[in-house]
């Protein structure tokens, strides 16, 4: 008796290993494999997708632009890329936006393109100032100031600085500039994204403003590899215009030897 007693529950013992065994290997058969996780095969991304990657998800973590209450100044920080139709890069630049509690915008854009095989150097300036009539209606009246000049001087050293010619009539400030802003990998662009710098705007010849830029809290080493790539796909996309059509690039010879 006693032994068909260890019999039985040596067999049910052993019916619930199995059905303990059966769980586990289908539990495990539904999770990721490592393989799944972590292929194989690792693919380098080129400066270009880096870029690309990047501005994705600069997109999703801009600033907002818009103010409920305006009870400080406002800085907004912005790299500035473009493409052209062959996603190939023809502007490289950074923006800042100064937003005053008085109403008063002043924009500072910094670009560098490819003209005629060469790399210029830009800066468009624009004041706004705007005035609020009426808050329920959302009735406002804007008008735009001439600007005259700018300098930007970090730790008592001046940075870059630009101011109108004397014979030019354009309303807007837009003009070349013959300071390099890509220059030792676009260390100036990195400022103006950094903040941390005092900021002379000339609203006449002789009347002008230093304004502090605050430091950029947000900036880390995110807006710094932008630029970097970005100045890296513009200066081969302006070697790419330079070369001879017909000549095979180094770059598509390794994607296709």
């Amino acid at each position: 008796m006693a032994l068909i007693i260890r019999i039985v529950t040596f067999i049910i013992s052993l019916f619930f290993i199995i059905i303990l065994l059966l769980g586990a290997t289908t539990s495990f058969s539904t999770e990721w494999y490592e393989t799944d996780l972590y292929p194989k095969k690792f693919r380098v991304l080129s400066p270009k997708e880096l870029l690309i990657d990047q501005l994705n998800i600069q997109n999703e973590f801009k600033e907002i632009e818009s103010h409920e209450e305006w009870t400080e100044r406002a800085y907004l920080y912005y790299p500035l890329v473009e493409f052209d139709d062959d996603e190939d890069v023809i502007i490289c630049g950074a923006q800042l936006i100064i937003i005053e509690p008085s109403g008063h915008n002043i924009k500072y854009e910094f670009i560098t393109n490819i003209e005629n095989y060469e790399l210029k150097h830009h800066v468009l300036l624009r004041s706004v100032v705007v005035s609020l009539n009426n808050v329920d209606e959302q009735d406002y009246e804007q008008f735009e100031q001439k600007l005259y000049g700018f300098e930007i001087v970090k730790d008592n050293q001046l940075i870059t600085n630009l101011f109108k010619p004397e014979n030019s009539s354009k309303h807007e400030f837009d003009y070349y500039t013959p300071s390099n802003f890509t220059a030792n990998g676009g260390q100036f662009y990195k400022t103006i994204l950094e903040g941390g710098y005092d900021i002379r705007t000339f609203f006449a010849p002789e009347m002008s403003r230093v304004i502090p830029v605050a430091k950029n809290r947000w900036f880390l080493s995110h807006p710094k590899s932008i630029i970097d790539n970005c100045i890296h796909e513009l200066k081969n996309n302006q070697y790419k215009l330079k070369k001879p059509k017909g000549e095979i690039f180094e770059e598509a010879y390794h994607r296709t030897g």
